[in-house]
C-alpha cells in the first residue's frame, strides 16, 4: 500500500515556489528525511540550483527536459520517480511542478501502477505573485485551474502590490470557495500545522542516532484518485453519489459539471460535505478523492453508473 505522502506545489511563473521549498525545508530538514521533485518547464537547473546553495540537507530528482507531464514523457517519470523512492525512502515528497503545469494533469501520475503503490497526494499548494495577479492575460486559464484544486493559496510578494488585496481574495474565493488563503512576503508562513505527526497520524516519529526522522509505517487501503470527464451529471445523482463515496473518502475535492450547463464545487473533510455553485465554466469535470479503499476504477465507475442515473442497484 501507498505510505509516502506527496505534496505538490503549484503557481505561476515567478510567484516564488522556490522560495516556499527554501523556507520548508529550513524548517524541516533536521526532523525529516525530505525528496524535493523539481520540473522546470526550460531544458535548465535554475532552481535546483538555488536549492542546494542552501545549507539544508534532502535529496532532489531533477526533471528539467521540459515540461515532465508530457505524455511522451509519463513513463520516464514514473520509473525516475520510483527508483529515487528506492534509493533514498524519503519520509515526504514535495513536487514543484513548472508554472505552466495542470495541477490536475500532476495528480493523475499518482494513480498509475507504479507510482500508485507507493505514493499518495496529501496536500496541494498554490502560490500566486499579488504584484503580477492581474496582468497573467492569456496564462489567468493556467492560474485559474491552479488556484481552483488547492488547498492553501498564498498570496506572496504583499509588499510589492500597492493597492488593496480584497479584489485578489475575491476573485481566489470565486474560483476555490472552499481554500485557505494566506497574504505573505517571501513566502514565510509556518508549515508545522501541515507537517506535524498529528496531522499525518499513519506517520510515527522515531530517534535515530544522527536526526530525528518521521518514518512511514503503512497506509491500510489508502488511495488517491483523479476522476476527469466531459460529461455532465444531474445535481441528485451527484448527491446520491457523494453519499455513496464519502464513508470511503478522507478527503473529495473538486468541481462538477452538471447537467444544466453549471457547475458546482465539492469539498468534503472526514465525512463533511460541502457544495458551492460555481455558474458556467469552460472546463470538465475534475475530483480528486484519498480515501480508504478508493480507487480509479471503481470511482470512476461508480460515478458514471449515477451520471447515466443506473444509481446503486448496479455494480
Amino acid at each position: 500500500m501507498p505510505n509516502i505522502p506527496i505534496y505538490i506545489v503549484t503557481g505561476f511563473l515567478g510567484g516564488g515556489k522556490t522560495t516556499f521549498l527554501k523556507n520548508m525545508l529550513k524548517e524541516n530538514f533536521n526532523r525529516l528525511k525530505i525528496g524535493i521533485i523539481q520540473n522546470e518547464f526550460a531544458a535548465g537547473n535554475v532552481d535546483g540550483a538555488e536549492l542546494k546553495r542552501g545549507k539544508q540537507d534532502f535529496e532532489m530528482l531533477e526533471i528539467n527536459k521540459g515540461s515532465v507531464f508530457c505524455v511522451c514523457l509519463l513513463n520516464d517519470f514514473s520509473r525516475s520517480l520510483a527508483a529515487f523512492i528506492k534509493k533514498y525512502q524519503p519520509d515526504l515528497l514535495f513536487l514543484e511542478a513548472s508554472g505552466l503545469s495542470d495541477p490536475i494533469a500532476v495528480a493523475e501520475l499518482f494513480q498509475g501502477p507504479v507510482l500508485g503503490k507507493l505514493v499518495y497526494l496529501q496536500y496541494i499548494w498554490c502560490i500566486t505573485d499579488a504584484s503580477t495577479f492581474e496582468r497573467a492575460g492569456m496564462m489567468m486559464p493556467r492560474v485559474e485551474r491552479q488556484i481552483r484544486i488547492a488547498d492553501k493559496v498564498l498570496i506572496n510578494k504583499t509588499d510589492l502590490h500597492p493597492g488593496s488585496l480584497q479584489p485578489i481574495r475575491e476573485k481566489i474565493r470565486h474560483w476555490n470557495p472552499f481554500c485557505e488563503i494566506e497574504e505573505t512576503t517571501f513566502c514565510r508562513i509556518s508549515f508545522s500545522e501541515i507537517l506535524k505527526p498529528e496531522k499525518t497520524p499513519l506517520i510515527s516519529v522515531s530517534k535515530k542516532t544522527d536526526h530525528s526522522t518521521l518514518e512511514p509505517f503503512g497506509r491500510p487501503d489508502i488511495g488517491s484518485v483523479v476522476l476527469k470527464t466531459t460529461s455532465p451529471i444531474g445535481k441528485k445523482d451527484l448527491e446520491l453519489f457523494l453519499e455513496e463515496v464519502l464513508p470511503l473518502a478522507y478527503r473529495i475535492k473538486g468541481t462538477v459539471k452538471l447537467d444544466d450547463g453549471n457547475f458546482i464545487a465539492v469539498q468534503a473533510v472526514m465525512g463533511k460535505l460541502h457544495l458551492s455553485n460555481l455558474g458556467k465554466l469552460f472546463q470538465p469535470t475534475e475530483l480528486i478523492a484519498i480515501g480508504q479503499s478508493i480507487n480509479s476504477i471503481s470511482f470512476g465507475r461508480r460515478f458514471h453508473a449515477y451520471r447515466k442515473g443506473k444509481m446503486k442497484d448496479e455494480g
